[in-house]
């Protein structure tokens, strides 16, 4: 339909859903709107054509088939749990990065806030000089602080 202010309220008329009053109001719109009355009128026969079918039985064969998917469907809702749940960490994170960011700024930008201070394992030789000369050791730091710059 699209049209109609009403589009919405057919299926509800048509199933009995109304309140008296919204039933009462539906049905002198219907008087005069044309596609609430095809909408209606197909709704009405759709329905007509479902009663006349007649009813199926599964099979035991189905039956089983469906009981043994069972379980995974229990697996999708907990599966949708962990998904919504990772969802909303990490939109905790962001915000509060962002509050975190905007509550800071002068000091985030600052260049002491940008200057990361060495580690020194043991503070009683912190002298480039009391260090020992290992070359694999070198090796290995100039290695590692290339690739970590890339």
């Amino acid at each position: 339909m699209g049209t109609c202010q009403y589009e919405n309220v057919v299926s509800a008329y048509h199933d009995g859903e109304l309140n008296d009053s919204a039933r009462a109001s539906f049905e002198q719109h219907l008087a005069d709107c044309l596609p609430c009355q095809t909408e209606l009128k197909q709704l009405r026969r759709m329905s007509a054509f479902m009663k006349s079918a007649p009813p199926q039985k599964l099979s035991e064969h189905a039956r089983q088939d469906l009981y043994a998917l069972a379980p995974a469907v229990g697996e999708g809702v907990y599966l949708r749990i962990a998904e919504w749940t990772t969802a909303l960490t990490a939109s905790v994170l962001i915000a509060a990065s962002l509050w975190l960011f905007n509550t800071h700024p002068n000091q985030q930008n600052s260049p002491e806030a940008m200057f990361v201070s060495p580690v020194i394992l043991n503070p009683q030789a912190h002298d480039a000089t009391d260090m020992p000369d290992d070359p694999q050791l070198v090796d290995w730091v100039t290695a590692n602080a290339a690739a970590g710059q890339n």
